[in-house]
């Protein structure tokens, strides 16, 4: 069957951020064949692919990923410029595993210097990888590598900001785990958000893909932030200096949704005791989450 669904009207919630015709043709072409066999289940049916088009939708898939991953970091380095006035760390942070019985090992953390050359030319995935390659664990009489558990990139401020922030932390989630939200997708499509009207073409995955950390001294701290945010618009010259085009939807992020878990008698505030200002903001076109947590 042909996957010819780039229409409106085809567009799948995973368009918002993939805009690759490949992998939303491929997802569509799911989400209508489940339909089939929950309207006829007695039935038999057929679903078909070619190599071609499960390579192509591997290879948007792939694609999708590192240009949000791209985009992330701009932000994020823009963002970092404009609160801690250019006066920065940047640094890469691996969450490691050891090998242990039951895949409990002990974790532990790696962190070193980030140049913008690695931070461009290696993948976070990659730059992961190759701290924990320098490590190996003997068991019995072999040697084992440990597991990557989370990645992620961090710049830290080196001089006292008025906004109070510590840090700003981009991440990404892991392939897998992001196609396993496309799986979801698929077969519980009923659940999309409908919400608000724009919220009702992003799904639940695709709001947290991307997502950007502002760690922050208090709660007076994150208010005055969150509004410095929706707020701060990029001048022509710092977004050029970052690659980053002159267009409307970059030089300012535009908020989707916020969701407040400071007021801890509010119904809305995790179990956990997690505390923090909860944002959906779109920005050259890429859905992104921001949190800015309270330590």
């Amino acid at each position: 069957e042909g996957w010819d669904m780039t229409d409106g009207e085809w567009q799948t919630p995973l368009w918002m951020v993939s805009q690759e015709p490949d992998l939303n043709n491929l997802v569509k072409y799911l989400q209508n064949k489940k339909e089939e066999i929950l309207e006829t289940p007695d039935s038999s049916h057929l679903v078909q692919f070619s190599r071609a088009e499960i390579d192509a939708a591997r290879t948007a898939f792939s694609r999708m990923v590192r240009r949000g991953e791209m985009r992330l970091h701009r932000l994020c380095e823009l963002t970092g410029d404009a609160i801690f006035d250019k006066s920065y760390a940047r640094q890469s942070v691996v969450i490691g595993q050891r090998p242990g019985s039951n895949g409990q090992g002990q974790r532990f953390q790696l962190v070193q210097p980030l140049s913008g050359d690695d931070l461009y030319a290696l993948t976070d995935l990659d730059l992961g990888s190759r701290q924990l390659e320098r490590f190996k664990w003997q068991q019995s009489n072999s040697w084992t590598r440990a597991a990557l558990v989370a990645n992620f990139v961090e710049y830290e401020a080196l001089a006292v900001n008025k906004w109070g922030v510590f840090k700003c932390i981009s991440r990404i989630k892991a392939e897998e785990e992001i196609w396993n939200k496309v799986v979801d997708e698929i077969f519980e499509i009923d659940s999309i958000v409908k919400r608000e009207k724009e919220l009702r073409h992003l799904s639940r995955f695709v709001k947290d893909v991307f997502g950007m950390k502002v760690v922050v001294g208090d709660d007076e701290q994150a208010r005055r932030m969150q509004k410095h945010l929706e707020e701060l618009e990029f001048s022509d010259d710092d977004l050029l200096s970052k690659g980053v085009p002159v267009l409307n939807e970059t030089k300012r992020v535009r908020v989707v949704e916020v969701k407040d878990y400071l007021t801890e008698t509010a119904t809305s505030t995790k179990s956990s005791g997690w505390r923090a200002l909860k944002s959906v903001v779109m920005w050259w076109d890429t859905p992104i989450e921001i949190q800015l947590q309270v330590l």
